[in-house]
């Protein structure tokens, strides 16, 4: 079945279209009618960060953070921007991919908020086709395909989060661009170029989002180590991933004068809200991500510049002096982590339909996820797929915390194992009814004349 090149069809292409047009329809009326082009909604927590990295960028030329109010200046009034100077303080505290796009796209649109809205509608349409082509890799029926992907295009959690300038839905793309990168490495039976173009797919993932920087080598070490790939085209895909990783981490040990190779800054102080006895008890999955900073000291919290670098460092020893501290709990943080990673049911009431939407679907691919990790019901390639990004999920989220949010960009591992398992379930059927309607075959008959 992976050794076949997919052929796209006349019905394919209508299901694409369907698809992409669904997407973009639910986008417009949930993005451009109401509140979600006024700025104030569209630029917060998160997402003021990223925009204030991005129109550094974008001002200046240089990774920096720009202040709060230039941030507001350049969006409210979009046709000042050119003539607004702003003082820009160099950063390295997010993954640079997101905001490097972000600053491009707000150039591009000269910083009016409709329009990027609208060039991240593209985006999202993009991610559509690529995970249709995903699906088509995979070598389920056209049913399967059909049903996974108008779910995977209607995802009540894409409109959750893609009014606000934050780095998820962006994530999703880059993931599902490696999982059709790393589809295609494991039918071409160890090819060198498909390999360098996993590895740099799989750099991209680690400069996006570093929640999810162990997938690519989780998936990669498993491709191998099912041998479906040869040591040279596992080699080939690391040195593609160190290519595109390393310069990033040079600029941070020189410009920011970090001592050791690093990708992002806001690693250890993440960690550090996820690593406090808050945990225990006022942890929630659905705004842990929003209340976390609370349990580190103001005078402790991220800034610009040098600071990064030693507050970093701060973080890192109050991580370790809690551990140490608290090694009798550990064990309950470890579970409590691992029941808000695994449950797709929000730990606190959060009304809508949307959000209603998103915990249906979570469930419904609960069971087609275990059987997929579990029972080998796919072919290989699309099980390592779903068992490494759901295992990066949960390491992730033991070094971190979990949300609702962070699982956002796993939507697509949850389609494509319902598609695999309703395929498996087809087959069974089909198979148990052809056995029953098989004729019988009269035995000789051996009783003597």
């Amino acid at each position: 079945m992976l050794g076949v090149r997919p052929r796209i069809r006349t019905m394919e292409v209508v299901l694409i279209i369907v698809a992409v047009m669904l997407n973009l329809g639910l986008r417009y009326v949930h993005n451009f009618r109401g509140h979600a082009t006024d700025v104030t909604h569209f630029v917060n927590a998160d997402s003021l960060r990223y925009c204030r990295i991005a129109c550094g960028i974008s001002k200046t030329g240089r990774f920096a953070f720009v202040s709060n109010q230039d941030v507001f200046r350049l969006l409210e009034h979009p046709g000042e921007a050119g003539r607004l100077r702003v003082q820009a303080t160099a950063t390295a505290t997010d993954a640079p991919l997101w905001p490097f796009l972000l600053s491009g796209m707000l150039r591009l649109t000269h910083y009016n908020v409709r329009e990027i809205l609208e060039l991240r509608c593209l985006i999202d349409a993009a991610t559509v086709a690529l995970f249709a082509y995903l699906l088509l890799l995979s070598g389920v029926g056209f049913g399967p395909r059909a049903v996974a992907l108008l779910l995977f295009a209607a995802n009540p959690a894409w409109l959750l989060y893609s009014t606000a300038l934050l780095t998820e839905p962006f994530t999703l793309f880059i993931v599902v661009s490696y999982a059709v990168l790393f589809a295609r490495l494991a039918r071409s039976e160890s090819s060198a170029r498909l390999a360098a173009l996993t590895g740099v797919g799989g750099g991209l993932v680690m400069l996006e989002h570093p929640f999810y920087g162990l997938f690519p080598i989780i998936s990669l070490l498993l491709l191998y180590g099912a041998r479906i790939i040869n040591r040279r085209a596992l080699a080939i895909a690391i040195v593609g991933i160190l290519a595109i990783v390393s310069p990033w981490m040079i600029r941070n040990m020189v410009v920011m004068h970090a001592p050791q190779p690093l990708i992002s800054t806001y690693d250890w102080p993440t960690a550090r809200s996820g690593w406090n006895a808050g945990i225990l008890g006022s942890y929630r999955n659905t705004n842990w991500d929003l209340e976390s900073d609370r349990f580190v000291p103001p005078n402790e919290v991220l800034s610009a510049g040098p600071d990064e670098i030693r507050l970093r460092q701060l973080n890192q020893r109050r991580v370790f002096q809690f551990l140490r501290a608290n090694w009798r709990i550990v064990p309950a943080i470890v579970m409590r982590k691992l029941v808000g990673a695994i449950t797709p049911i929000p730990e606190t009431a959060r009304g809508g339909w949307l959000e209603d939407g998103r915990m249906l679907l979570q469930l419904a691919a609960f069971i087609p996820v275990a059987f997929v990790m579990f029972l080998g019901i796919a072919p290989k390639p699309f099980r390592i797929l779903v068992v490494s990004i759901m295992v990066t999920n949960l390491i992730s989220s033991e070094i971190t915390f979990p949300t609702v949010r962070f699982r956002f960009p796993l939507i697509w591992a949850e389609m494509l194992a319902i598609a695999l398992f309703l395929d498996w379930a087809a087959r069974r059927l089909r198979a148990r009814s052809d056995s029953r309607q098989a004729p019988v075959r009269d035995l000789p008959d051996d009783s003597p004349n």
